[in-house]
């Protein structure tokens, strides 16, 4: 009967040390997953915020003055 308590009791302490291996995994890749998300939904947000406004929020340029205008065709035709 001694050694039956004990290989539950061992039994048991492996579940919870597996059930926090497996929490631990899942908290790295969906931190990693949600940095990501975070990332693209960040680029949208200021485009979105932009248009609304009117003028460019990062460099507080109209969107329709001419230095602005040379600065886009300028990146895009790098």
């Amino acid at each position: 009967m001694g050694g039956e308590v004990k290989i539950n009791e061992f039994i048991i302490f492996r579940f919870f040390i597996m059930l926090g291996v497996g929490y631990l995994i899942g908290y790295y890749f969906g931190c990693k997953t949600g940095i990501k998300k975070g990332k693209l939904k960040a680029k949208l947000l200021l485009r979105e915020k932009s248009l609304q406004e009117g003028y460019c929020v990062l460099c507080k340029n109209d969107k329709n003055s001419q230095t602005l205008q040379e600065i886009i065709e300028a990146s895009r035709s790098k």
